[in-house]
């Protein structure tokens, strides 16, 4: 503990009137030989300020490592023992920022208040109060942070004001003033030089395109200073008006603006947007789009895609109909659905193509076919989103749907094989879930019966509890299997249905099989979709897959003549097997050629006509025609595992 040695001394100032004003001032300097302020500190006599600073640079040296645990409690200790020292103000700022750094925003804001308070005449007071700024920012209260942030920033250095900019416009995006959040970022612009400005550009492109009002986007074309955000604020203004359908406006637009403004950055693109604009419903008849992830997690699905497309449009040696190459433009999308909707619009407005071919997966899809519909362009999904073509004109889709699969499944039951009574045992996830809806309303529909319910947990391998549920075999009256037991009666499941529906992978389904017949399930059929179609169902469940029916979108060992022919020359290409997907690919580009070379289609509306008029077009995925609602429809091919091996059922 530090200990004073320097005693306080008592004098008459009474007796001395003239010297007390001098004296004091001597004193004060330690005149009278006091000097400085003295501590015991580890057993040495040694000035305080000293003392203070050795005992600060050790706090310090914890700050600096990040160590707040340690660091927090020796500046609160510096503060009760050293108040009147110079660092002390620097210690009780390091607690507020401690407390920053830790995400304790009440903590820290109750401390930068208190140390404006406690130092008003502290070099640290800005640095305190925008740190206060900071911390009303994480706790929700911006208008508190725009108010005090606002202020500081007229007053401080460039670096200073690109940040306090670029937190002011966070502030002001939550407080829905969009407009005022853009002027925020093009000041932080204007000041920065480095990769942070990236950011800043790619946060003001967001509010630009998602948050300001027409009329704001017209205030940003006459406010702001055109190297920024004026092209972004064009496009996007002129993109509005194409939603709309309104072209004229559009080219408008681009045209007075470019007249206007001579100079801006992005001013070849503007130009480049507004020529589209003027010939945007010019089509290519010999040139198709396809929007496919070609990146990313969903990849290889792409490349299956992309593969049969090229093949169809006769890059392998003049296959596709007619002879001659196709010229297709490729899109990547990956799983980004902005990216498909920017897809959408480059093939369209810069591309010229007839028609697109994709995305597949559900979200980029979704977003594709909104701008499809909008710009006027036929597109052949081969998503198995639902419901995607519904109220749509110029979207279609190929692609294995879940109710498809349902549909087919059910009607062979029921209809080819007498089935009434079924059961369901399914995976607790997305696509389990999505399925048992289904196959119960189809069942319902043509008159049968769902006799039991069962989920698992998708990542189980002990499908036991189920089936005994399924089959009246789970917690048994303790009482009535005593009195079994006794009569040498052995419990027997309850089997009152025909068949179970597995709607899971090839790998549960695969070790379900061989533990319904552990537990006597045995003269049932097991039914499942397009996942059991993998060697490695048979190889797991054999022999008791035996008599599984599923029902798929694509079987290589069909004696479709069209699906052989696929087959062969997929191979030949390609040296591997080729997918549902490239299959379904590979059709849809045949009867887009088909279509343009073989009947006269020029335009997109007469495609878009002609794909409604589809009847018994040969697909390596069946007969291909079209129904109303643009759904491309074809029988599935329902399989059966007979043996070591999967076989079309005639």
């Amino acid at each position: 503990m530090l200990k004073s040695s320097c005693k306080s001394r008592r004098f008459p100032w009474k007796i001395f009137p003239v010297l007390s004003l001098g004296l004091a001032f001597c004193l004060s300097a330690g005149a009278l030989g006091c000097g400085p302020k003295m501590v015991i500190w580890n057993g040495k006599r040694i000035p305080l300020e000293v003392a203070a600073k050795i005992d600060f640079a050790r706090a310090e040296d914890k700050f600096q490592l990040k160590n707040w645990a340690k660091a927090y409690p020796e500046f609160e200790h510096f503060q009760g023992t050293y108040p009147e020292s110079k660092l002390a103000d620097q210690a009780f700022f390091r607690m507020g920022e401690i407390r920053l750094n830790e995400k304790n925003y009440p903590e820290a804001l109750t401390l930068f208040s208190e140390f404006v308070r406690r130092f008003p005449l502290s070099s640290l007071v800005r640095e305190a109060l925008i740190r206060q700024g900071l911390c009303y920012h994480q706790l929700g209260r911006d208008e508190e942070m725009v108010s005090l942030l606002s202020e500081l920033r007229e007053s401080g250095g460039e670096k200073e004001r690109a940040a306090l900019d670029f937190v002011l416009a966070q502030g002001y995006e939550k407080l829905g003033r969009f407009y005022q959040a853009l002027l925020s970022l093009q000041s932080a612009l204007s000041l920065l030089e480095d990769e942070k400005a990236e950011e800043l550009r790619k946060k003001g492109v967001e509010i630009i395109r998602n948050k300001l009002s027409e009329n704001e986007l017209g205030r940003v074309l006459n406010d702001l200073v055109p190297e920024y955000f004026l092209a972004e604020a064009l496009i996007e203004l002129a993109h509005r008006k194409v939603n709309r359908q309104d072209w004229k406006g559009a080219d408008k637009l681009l045209t007075d603006e470019l007249g206007r403004t001579p100079v801006f950055n992005r001013r070849g693109e503007v130009e480049s947007f507004l020529a589209n604009i003027k010939d945007w419903n010019v089509a290519n008849p010999n040139r198709i789009g396809l929007i496919v992830p070609l990146s990313g997690r969903y990849q290889l699905f792409g490349e299956q895609a992309l593969k049969g497309v090229l093949l169809a449009a006769g890059v392998f040696g003049g296959d596709s109909p007619q002879g001659g190459t196709f010229q297709v433009v490729i899109q990547d999308a990956e799983s980004d659905p902005q990216a498909a909707t920017q897809a959408v619009e480059n093939l369209v407005l810069r591309d010229h193509v007839l028609a697109i071919i994709g995305p597949l997966l559900s979200p980029t899809s979704e977003a594709a076919s909104r701008r499809a519909e909008i710009l006027k362009i036929p597109l052949i999904s081969l998503s198995q989103k639902e419901d995607l073509t519904k109220s749509r004109r110029y979207v279609f889709r190929l692609g294995l749907t879940h109710s498809q699969q349902v549909e087919s499944l059910v009607t062979y039951s029921m209809e080819n094989l007498g089935m009434r009574k079924f059961a369901i045992l399914y995976p607790k996830d997305s696509y389990g879930e999505n399925f048992i809806f289904r196959f119960w309303d189809e069942v319902k529909k043509r008159g049968g019966e769902i006799r039991g319910v069962e989920g698992y947990d998708p990542k189980s391998t002990d499908f036991g509890d189920q089936i005994k549920a399924l089959t009246g075999l789970s917690e048994p009256n303790p009482e009535e299997v005593k009195l079994f037991e006794k009569a040498g009666i052995e419990l027997t499941p309850i089997i009152d249905f025909d068949a179970i529906f597995i709607p899971d992978s090839y790998r549960n389904g695969g070790l379900i099989a061989p533990q319904l017949a552990y537990y006597g399930v045995t003269d049932v059929k097991i039914l499942g979709t397009g996942s059991f179609n993998h060697p490695d169902y048979l190889r797991l469940g054999k022999p008791y897959v035996n008599g599984t029916i599923l029902t798929d979108g694509f079987f290589r060992e069909s004696a479709r003549p069209a699906t052989r022919e696929f087959y062969q020359k997929y191979q030949e290409a390609y040296g591997e097997d080729p997918t549902v997907i490239s299959a379904q690919a590979f059709d849809v580009t045949r009867l887009l050629i088909t279509l343009s070379r073989n009947f006269g289609v020029k335009d997109r509306e007469s495609l878009r006509e002609s794909l409604l008029g589809v009847e018994g077009f040969p697909g390596a995925t069946g007969n291909i025609k079209s129904a109303s609602n643009g759904e491309l429809i074809r029988p599935l091919f329902l399989l059966t595992v007979t043996g070591d091996e999967f076989e079309e059922i005639e």
